[in-house]
């Protein structure tokens, strides 16, 4: 009697649980060229069908094949619904930009809540004058701004007084 785990001498089924460690981790890899951290959750699945195959838990195909799934849609729940909100409190917004907070400029185009306007700023930044703005306020061309926050390309700005 064999262990569990192993296949008959010179069966294919003993070189799947290599084939489940390499599609792992080329799958964990293609990570790098794909957005939005989805596809390394499939990698970590196949690893997982890899160890568990090798070690004998799983000795069908078919069974690693949902293990494969089941294990690769439950990672990527928990990071969706668990470990995303857990890393995004720790982490910076980057769209924000502080370094253009406490600019100053003239307004080009009326701005209005939920319609923005351009600013045009008194100093360039990025070689850049004019910049797309938003206010909670009324602000019509020709009045004096600050800008209160940075977000990508669009200012959040209200009246200098």
């Amino acid at each position: 009697m064999k262990p569990a785990g192993f296949y008959q001498k010179g069966s294919f089924m003993n070189y799947i649980p290599f084939v489940w460690l390499a599609a792992g981790l080329i799958i964990c890899g293609l990570e790098v060229m794909v957005t939005g951290f989805i596809v390394f959750w499939f990698g970590v699945g196949g690893l997982l069908t890899a160890f568990f195959s090798l070690i004998g838990v799983l000795p069908t195909f078919e069974s690693q094949v949902i293990f494969f799934f089941l294990s690769s849609f439950a990672f990527l729940l928990l990071w969706f619904f668990v470990f995303k909100k857990l890393f995004k409190k720790n982490s910076l917004d980057d769209a924000r930009d502080p370094t253009l907070e406490g600019l100053k400029g003239v307004a080009v185009e009326r701005i209005e809540p939920g319609k923005p306007g351009r600013i045009k700023l008194h100093k360039s930044y990025h070689s850049i004058t004019e910049w797309k703005a938003e206010s909670g306020d009324i602000i019509e061309p020709g009045t004096e701004v600050i800008v209160t926050e940075a977000r990508g390309i669009s200012m959040t700005v209200k009246e200098n007084k």
